[in-house]
Order: C-alpha cells, then sequence, then structure tokens
C-alpha cells in the first residue's frame, strides 16, 4: 500500500488546508497567526519583524519547560535543543533562547542569572554590579505550582553552618570573584573545581542528601574531610556523596576558623512565591510591569540603546498566557513597547544579538525550525530555551493539507491532487494511507478520477479529500474555458480582448493552433480584421487595382472591401498587403473606419503637430484607444497583433 510521509520540510506558502496555515508569504498581511498545537498559536508579525508564540496555560496538553545542555557547558543551538526534548507525547512546538551566558573563551559559557526546575538549582548566577547591564535586580520568570506564569523579583540564598555561625554563600558552581564564596556540588561541569590556590577550599563528604541534585528547600550536611589554604594547590575534586566550598579575601575570613572532622550545612532558599515552581528562569532588564512600561536599566546604557535582535518572554495579567518573543530589530526601549502591545502585563528580556533565536513546529513537522531572521546568519549555540511542549497524544487524522499541480485548469484538462500532510486534532503529524483517503468535487466543475481532477465546465469550486466519511482537507479550483489559442492564457497581453475577437470570428489563429500575439501584425491581416468586425459583404467588390494584390491573393476580398469602405488607402496603385502596419496607420484606419472624432491636445511628446497622423493620433487618444507609454506614442512602430486587437476592441466598444 502507498504511504505518504505526513511530515515534511516545505515551503508553506505553496498548500492549500481546510485548516489554516502559516501565512508567511502573504506581504500584504502585517501579522499572521495559525494554530501549531492545542491552545499555542504562532504568529508573524512582518511589520516589526516580531515572531509570537502564545501559549495558553489553562489548555490541559500545554506546558513549559527550561531546557539546558548536558553538560551545562556543552552548548546547543535552540534547535538542537527542542529536538532533543521532543519524543512521543512531548512535542517541543515552539522555543526562544533564554539566560544571558559567559562568552569569554577564557571561561567556562556557563548562565549568568538563575535557572531551576521543580526547585533543583541549574544555575545560581550573579546580579550585575551596574544598572548599564542587563541583570541589575534579582528578577526571574516562573511557572508556579498552580500552572500560572509569573514575572518578578526574587530573594534567594544559599549559606554555609559551621556550629553556631553561618556565612553566607555568594553563588554554586561557577567561578569566584573577590571576597566570595563558592559552593561546588557534583553538578558542577567538571570533576574539579577549577579554582586558584588564592583561597582556601574546605572538601565535605558523606553529606546526609543528594548533592547533585541540590534545591531549594533542601539542607547537605556532611563531615569536613580536607581543608586546602591559601598558597595550596587548590582546584580539588568534588566528593560525589559530598561538596566543596571555596572562599577567598573576607569570606576567607569569615570560614578560616572551619577544621578537618566540622560537620558543615549548606541550605538554600528562596522566597514563598517562589519555591515549588516548576520552572525558575533569571534574566533582564524587566520590561514591563503591570501593564506599563517599566525599564530595570539605565536608559543611557549602550545596551539599552542598542538596535540588535532580541528575545522576550511575557506573561498576561492572569498568568494564563505567555507571550514568548523575538524581534530582528529593537532597542530595549522598543522590545518593551512592542511586549505592552501584545498584551503583556510583565515582561523580561532574554539574551538577545546572536544569540536570538525563535523555533515553532510547522504544520505537518515533528521537529521545530527556526522561524526568525538570525542576525549571525546561523543559529548560535546557548545554555538555556525556554520551551513550549504539548503533551497531547497523536489521535486519528483530522486535517489534511493538499498540494496541487495549478491553481486553475481549462475545460477538457485533467490535475493531479497530492497529499502533503496530515495532522490530528492537535496538530500533530499523522502518517496517511492514501488508499483510506476518497475525493469529490462540486459537481459542476467536474469530476475526480481517483485524485485526479477532471474539468469539465469553467467556473469556482473545491476539491475535497474524505476520511472515513468526514472531510477533512480541501483546495480551491477555477477552471477556465478552453483556451482559443494553444498560447495565449490569462498571462498574455490583451487576452480577454483576443478570447473576445476570437469568439465573434474577427480575429484568427494560424493552423498549428497559435495566435502568435507578439507577431507583428501586417497590412492585409488589419483588413481581414477590419472586414469581419464589420461584417463587410466581400463579394462584387471593385477592384482597386493595386499592383500587388492579385484577385487571386488570399486576403483580396477584404482588402478590396476595406478599400472600397474607405477604411484602409494604398499608396498610389500599391497596398503593401505584407508590410507591418504601423502605430500611426492604425490610428488612421481605425479613425476611418469608426468615424470618430475628438479634441486634439498634443499630449504626445513623439507627434509633432505636423506630423502627417497627428489629427488621427490625438482623436484616438481622446477616446482612450491608445495610450501610449511614458508620454510617447511610438508612431513608427509596427503593431503587434495583441496590440491591434486590444485597440480593436476598445473602439469597437465605444
Amino acid at each position: 500500500m502507498k504511504k505518504i510521509k505526513g511530515w515534511m520540510s516545505k515551503g508553506l506558502a505553496s498548500v492549500l488546508s481546510v485548516s489554516l496555515l502559516y501565512s508567511l508569504s502573504a506581504e500584504d498581511v502585517a501579522a499572521s497567526s495559525t494554530p501549531i498545537g492545542p491552545g499555542i498559536t504562532y504568529e508573524s508579525d512582518r511589520g516589526s519583524g516580531a515572531n509570537i508564540l502564545k501559549v495558553d496555560l489553562t489548555n490541559e496538553h500545554n506546558k513549559l519547560a527550561v531546557s539546558v545542555p548536558s553538560p551545562l557547558t556543552k552548548l546547543q543551538t535552540t534547535s538542537e535543543q527542542a529536538r532533543a526534548a521532543t519524543r512521543d507525547g512531548h512535542a517541543v512546538v515552539g522555543a526562544i533562547n533564554a539566560s544571558f551566558f559567559d562568552m569569554d573563551p577564557n571561561a567556562k559559557p556557563l548562565p549568568f542569572s538563575i535557572i531551576a526546575k521543580d526547585n533543583e538549582i541549574i544555575s545560581y548566577g550573579r546580579i550585575s554590579e551596574s544598572r548599564d547591564h542587563y541583570r541589575s535586580e534579582p528578577i526571574l520568570f516562573g511557572q508556579m505550582a498552580n500552572g500560572k506564569a509569573l514575572i518578578g523579583h526574587y530573594d534567594a540564598s544559599i549559606s554555609a553552618a559551621v556550629g553556631d555561625k553561618t556565612v553566607e554563600i555568594n553563588t554554586m558552581n561557577t567561578g569566584a570573584r573577590s571576597d566570595e564564596a563558592v559552593l561546588y556540588t557534583p553538578s558542577f561541569p567538571d570533576s574539579r573545581t577549577g579554582t586558584s590556590r588564592y583561597g582556601m577550599e574546605i572538601i565535605v563528604e558523606q553529606a546526609s542528601g543528594d548533592a547533585s541534585r541540590f534545591s531549594f528547600g533542601d539542607e547537605l550536611s556532611g563531615t569536613v574531610t580536607e581543608i586546602r589554604g591559601y598558597n595550596d594547590s587548590g582546584n580539588s575534586r568534588i566528593p560525589e556523596n559530598g561538596f566543596v566550598i571555596f572562599a577567598n579575601g573576607d569570606k576567607f575570613r569569615q570560614l578560616q576558623h572551619v577544621k578537618e572532622g566540622d560537620t558543615i550545612t549548606v541550605s538554600a532558599s528562596i522566597n514563598n512565591r517562589w519555591q515549588d515552581a516548576a520552572i525558575l528562569l533569571g534574566s533582564g532588564p524587566q520590561l514591563v510591569k503591570d501593564g506599563e512600561v517599566n525599564i530595570t536599566m539605565n536608559p543611557n546604557s549602550w545596551r539599552y540603546k542598542s538596535t540588535t535582535a532580541r528575545t522576550a518572554v511575557g506573561v498576561d495579567k492572569t498568568g494564563d498566557t505567555v507571550f514568548m518573543v523575538t524581534m530582528d530589530k529593537a532597542n530595549i526601549r522598543q522590545l518593551a513597547e512592542y511586549m505592552k502591545k501584545i498584551g503583556a502585563d510583565r515582561a523580561l528580556n532574554f539574551d538577545g544579538g546572536g544569540s536570538t533565536t525563535f523555533v515553532a513546529r510547522q504544520h505537518g513537522d515533528k521537529y521545530a525550525t527556526v522561524m526568525n531572521r538570525l542576525s549571525a546568519g546561523s543559529e548560535r549555540r546557548v545554555s538555556s530555551t525556554l520551551q513550549a511542549i504539548s503533551i497531547a497524544p497523536t489521535s486519528e487524522l483530522s486535517r489534511l493539507v493538499l498540494s496541487r499541480e495549478k491553481q486553475s485548469v481549462q475545460e477538457g484538462e485533467t490535475m493531479n491532487v497530492s497529499i502533503l500532510y496530515g495532522m490530528d486534532e492537535h496538530y500533530n503529524p499523522v502518517n496517511v494511507n492514501e488508499e483510506d483517503i476518497t475525493w469529490s468535487v462540486d459537481e459542476h466543475l467536474g469530476e475526480m478520477r481517483g485524485s485526479t481532477f477532471v474539468a469539465k465546465k469553467a467556473g469556482e469550486g473545491r476539491i475535497r479529500a474524505h476520511y472515513q466519511g468526514k472531510q477533512v482537507g480541501s483546495a480551491p479550483i477555477t477552471v477556465t474555458k478552453k483556451a482559443m489559442f494553444k498560447d495565449v492564457n490569462e498571462n498574455t497581453f490583451g487576452s480577454s480582448e483576443i478570447e473576445y475577437l476570437a469568439e465573434r470570428n474577427i480575429i484568427k489563429g494560424y493552423p498549428d493552433g497559435t495566435y502568435r500575439p507578439n507577431q507583428r501584425l501586417t497590412r492585409s491581416q488589419a483588413a481581414s480584421m477590419l472586414a469581419r468586425a464589420f461584417e463587410l459583404e466581400t463579394e462584387n467588390r471593385p477592384n482597386p487595382r493595386y499592383r500587388d494584390v492579385k484577385e487571386d491573393f488570399h486576403a483580396y476580398p477584404e482588402i478590396a472591401a476595406v478599400t472600397d469602405e474607405g477604411m484602409m488607402r494604398g499608396n498610389g496603385t500599391l497596398f503593401s498587403p505584407n508590410d507591418y502596419l504601423t502605430r500611426a496607420q492604425m490610428a488612421t484606419i481605425l479613425v476611418r473606419a469608426f468615424d470618430l472624432e475628438g479634441e486634439r491636445k498634443g499630449v504626445f511628446n513623439d507627434v509633432d503637430s505636423d506630423y502627417w497622423a497627428y489629427d488621427e493620433i490625438e482623436i484616438l487618444a481622446s477616446h482612450g484607444i491608445a495610450r501610449g507609454s511614458n508620454g510617447n506614442f511610438r508612431p513608427g512602430e509596427a503593431v503587434t497583433r495583441a496590440q491591434f486587437a486590444v485597440f480593436l476592441k476598445r473602439a469597437l466598444s465605444q
């Protein structure tokens, strides 16, 4: 049985469906929107250079996730992280890059901000010391235990207690700065701390809990098994069942009393509103608060004013809708204003520039792909992403997207219709058995023979695909009248005029079925058209006695008739039947034939008032029959067969 794969990469503008599609090729639409999952929509705002994913968190099939590579220093692109997280019943339908990370080639590429999953601390991060930087305040995005999303300030801490003394730990699993204490756990990307000899290290083993999954709300107690003082080697190995505390400067002085054999307890806490949150993602600056632009950053900073690619996340007032957004070019203020515009009650800036990436699952695809314009030309590998997940199970076929060979066919022609891909009710890709699909078409247009459409009568309608008796897809179809000539179609200049005149037998084609619209018109052909247009009697006409038109010449009767009627004249004793008709001659002929009168306004730059056909050209122009181009008439230029058909039809319509 022939199988058609239900998901594949493709250009969405070329497909047709009963369902909504990405309308990314529609230049006249500022923003286009389409559902890509249950309660998840993708929008492309071309006018603003923005991509928007709206996630309805009240839908039972939706959830958010934070993705980080493993180990944390093994950066991955946003699309790579989305692909890795996609599996049956767990589809990443959209994602954006998230937290800033260290891009110093001499440092580990670790996140700068707090990241947590179900309380587990993935990254503790730091707050920037200056408002010239993005992360100058402790602000994060999170999805709470009740499913709602929130953006706001947080208060987190890690401390170490030895006996009756407690010391604040500045950060975790990253390099130390001056006067800091840093906690290293088995989740650190390396087996050793990487610290220098300018500080002390306290090695603790036999921890009471799982040190590799240190979380907010946890306490880890263990025994100090070794202490390395100042000027010792540093770079201690991190025990699998414990942790290491590095301290220098003032923190060293606070911990220098610790000795081997002591019990030391480390604990981590975060304020109640964030405790037990499903995900936490720190970043900055804040962009919107309570529905108004409220930016926690120095507006004079070059980072603030820089126009570059941007990424942001927003939450509506209810906390039920999340906006995941990228913009191709914006400064911080413009990004904040845009987040407010689309409905964010609160919004937070994420890493931008070359990191900015937006991926979404296109209809029929299994994996999400890049949708934004990448400022660096390719995806940058990043340390974290925010993902929109659909856990909706794959069900039976609900939608088919169809592909056709062309948009219209002529009466009597056939056209094959194929299945591009199928989806279920949740927009999951579904493999389609072509033999299970039946076809129909509006009866007035023609009939379906399998998946082949046979056009019978001109008109407009739809071809429909059915699965188990239910319509699952359709495509519009236009049937046009059978072309009068093989080389004239709807895109041919003068096609409607040619068809009009051909239907009335005023013009004729060649024996091979062509009209040859771009071929220059001869004087004898013009005489034949005029004779048929005016239904002139061609028998018993006086012989015009042209030396170059004998009575056995194929157009002799018509030439005799139009000469007798005064429509066309020769040059003395010559008619020049095979010469090409010029535009000036055409004007003269049509004015005579239709007995036209009109004003003379000198509308053409290349026709002087003393030109032999000046009056006729001006009269023709006054009736709108000949319009010229760019102020010129080009009187000596030969007329094509298509042009003469247009001029003759206009004259007949006067």
